[in-house]
């Protein structure tokens, strides 16, 4: 898949969000000459690239994940902070589709009820596809699938987002990738307390199906069609490479044990 190049327009606002990086919302025009409304996140090179290519693993692994491109901003339009740069210094941006749907920590608020509270958790803890969303997280090594990283839309619609603290942090370096490595997945922390024991066996059927599904995946051509080549080092893209392709035999083991369920055997 090709990840497009879009325009930021004039008129960008900043999102409040607890987040270490700024982000902003405003109206990119693609070119095609469609305008849409989206998610703007001024990121490092590395985070950046994080976001990129998780973006094409999530979509070759049919995850749901609101699509993703480039944005190019002039300086007069949004000044980059951590953003690498064009020769002409226009700021390159993440964007994402503003879904126009709160995150869990949004609606898990103090003052929200017991009861409220139940209900929402007991959503995404009966959500079909848990199992997957565990079993993702631990192949791409996403270390922050906080509260605030998952969008609930109407009805059973739900969105993963902000990915780019995956493979191992977002200051990786290639000695750190482990394939075997038991890196912490912090849905163990806050969500599977509440999933129902009968519902993690079902999960843990998921993970082996997910796992297998993904050995189906074609690793070089997702990493070529993320661009980070043009963003992290020759060393830094051929460890990344090799830890997504042998990591898959791992992900059967790491997301079980998240799930605080033994490795299914078949």
């Amino acid at each position: 898949m090709a990840i497009p190049f879009v325009r930021v327009l004039q008129g960008v606002s900043t999102v409040a969000v607890r987040s270490v990086n700024d982000t902003y919302r405003g109206q990119v025009l693609y070119p095609n000459g469609t305008k849409r409304q989206a998610i703007i996140k001024d990121l490092d090179r590395q985070q950046l690239a994080n976001e990129l290519l998780v973006f094409v693993l999530a979509k070759a692994a049919g995850m749901p994940i609101p699509d993703a491109c480039i944005g190019v901003a002039q300086p007069s339009v949004l000044t980059p902070q951590k953003a690498p740069t064009t020769a002409e210094g226009h700021g390159i941006f993440f964007i994402s589709t503003d879904m126009m749907a709160p995150n869990l920590a949004q609606v898990l608020t103090a003052e929200a009820t017991f009861d409220a509270q139940k209900v929402v958790l007991d959503k995404l803890a009966d959500w079909d596809r848990l199992g997957e969303l565990y079993a993702f997280d631990s192949w791409v090594a996403n270390i922050d699938r906080h509260m605030g990283n998952i969008l609930l839309g109407p009805g059973s619609d739900i969105w993963l987002i902000d990915h780019g603290h995956s493979l191992t942090g977002p200051t990786w370096e290639p000695s750190g990738l482990d394939a075997a490595g038991a890196f912490e997945n912090r849905l163990g922390d806050w969500l599977t307390q509440h999933v129902r024991q009968d519902r993690k066996a079902n999960y843990v059927r998921s993970v082996a199906a997910f796992s297998e599904m993904i050995e189906d995946i074609d690793v070089p051509d997702a990493v070529k069609s993320s661009l980070i080549e043009n963003l992290l080092p020759p060393e830094y893209v051929s460890a990344v490479r090799d830890f997504l392709r042998d990591r898959r035999e791992h992900v059967e083991m790491q997301a079980s044990s998240t799930l605080g369920l033994p490795r299914l055997v078949s």
